[in-house]
């Protein structure tokens, strides 16, 4: 049974392993047909997002894990629960969006593409301000446990 101080950071852990086997299993891309098709080796598929946020998981599940250990309090779990789900959910929404069926490939009808287009990237960017906001969330967590009485 994990500890509830560690719980949170135990949470971060596992997504950040499973956003990795996430990005090993569905990389599919050829350096071929990256420079077939875009005539350039400057492509970054939405592999490296996964990684990148997955580092960025670790990191703050370290946070969670070494916070009380140097400072001898705690973080408030409630709001390492509120950090984390919203978190997870905004970059869940925002990877979704990646890997929606493109616009253009809609066929002939261009107002339709470009309605789908504006949706996925209003979509996106509402999944990206929620991220934003959990990372406020986190912020405020770490200077209200710090100077908080415990």
């Amino acid at each position: 049974m994990i500890q509830a101080k560690h719980q949170i950071a135990a949470l971060f852990f596992i997504v950040a392993v499973a956003m990795v086997a996430t990005a090993l299993l569905i990389s599919q891309s050829s350096p071929a047909v990256d420079l077939y098709i875009h005539d350039t080796y400057y492509v970054i598929s939405h592999t490296a997002a996964f990684f990148v946020l997955s580092l960025y998981f670790v990191a703050c599940g370290i946070i969670y894990l070494v916070y009380g250990k140097l400072l001898r309090k705690t973080m408030s779990l409630r709001l390492g629960h509120f950090h984390f789900w919203l978190s997870v959910v905004a970059v869940a929404i925002l990877l979704y969006s990646f890997y929606k069926e493109r616009p253009s490939l809609l066929g002939n009808d261009v107002p339709r593409a470009q309605a789908a287009m504006h949706s996925f990237a209003e979509f996106g960017f509402a999944a990206f301000f929620g991220f934003f906001l959990a990372q406020i969330v986190f912020i405020v967590n770490i200077f209200w446990s710090f100077f908080r009485r415990a």
